[in-house]
């Protein structure tokens, strides 16, 4: 890496600070979608507040995952108290997306270890 550590570090930082603006603004779609009246700014301070447990503490092995619940609980009760939501509502209106990505995600895994691979199918 040489002296480019210096150059990826801010490059890193800007796309980091680049992407939670734009995780910002689909979580403010997305609470529009459920009938939320959100401003950008609240939707900005609700993603950023909430995935700061994750940002924390997300590099530590196991920790990182327990992190990732609790930066997720910290949306389901920051969304249900910034916008009237019931607590039902707000749980679901995030747990059923990820309950569908994952049962996407396992059949997705499940076809491709059904796929034969023999020899043959390998083109040099």
């Amino acid at each position: 890496l040489g002296n480019y550590w210096i150059l990826l570090v801010f490059v890193g930082y800007f796309f980091l600070l680049l992407f939670s603006f734009f995780s910002a603004l689909v979580l403010l779609w997305w609470i529009k979608l459920f009938g939320g009246s959100a401003t950008y700014q609240d939707a900005y301070k609700l993603s950023v507040y909430s995935k700061l447990p994750y940002y924390l503490l997300g590099w530590l092995p196991f920790v990182g995952g327990l992190a990732w619940i609790y930066s997720l609980v910290l949306l389901i009760i920051g969304t249900k108290h910034m916008y009237h939501f019931g607590s039902l509502k707000s749980t679901l209106m995030y747990v059923v997306p990820l309950l569908i990505f994952f049962f996407l995600l396992v059949v997705f895994f499940i076809l491709i270890l059904l796929i034969p691979v023999s020899s043959a199918d390998i083109v040099f």
